[in-house]
């Protein structure tokens, strides 16, 4: 971090990785699942199937739209990470003559950051 400038390239890297990781697992999964496809899951087979499922789940992570949301994703996770702690930092800020409905004002204001922040779908 240099003049107030953040790289977030390993970041997006490493989401994308994981969205990688995960969807070679999911597809490798449900092939298996199929009636008849079980023969997929045998040692050597997997490794193969697995590798193809990697490499074009890989090039398809590597599109400009996806990393866009890579991107996105961790931009908006990290916004709603200071959410979070400005909620926490605003209820713990709070007199100890505040109260008992500013206090769970605050509680519930740092409960709904926290959902937004631990949700995949926020």
């Amino acid at each position: 971090m240099s003049s107030g400038v953040i790289d977030i390239t390993e970041t997006v890297e490493e989401a994308r990785k994981t969205f990688v990781d995960y969807a070679v697992a999911y597809i490798f999964a449900q092939a298996v699942a199929v009636p008849g496809l079980q023969w997929l899951s045998l040692p050597i087979i997997s490794t193969m199937v697995k590798f193809l499922i990697e490499r074009i789940v890989g090039s398809l992570s590597k599109s400009a739209v996806m990393l866009a949301f890579f991107t996105n994703t961790i931009l908006r996770k990290a916004s709603q990470a200071v959410d979070f702690t400005d909620a926490v930092k605003a209820r713990l800020a709070l007199p100890p003559t505040a109260s008992d409905e500013e206090y769970r004002a605050h509680e519930e204001a740092q409960m709904v950051a926290f959902r937004r922040l631990a949700t995949v779908t926020s």
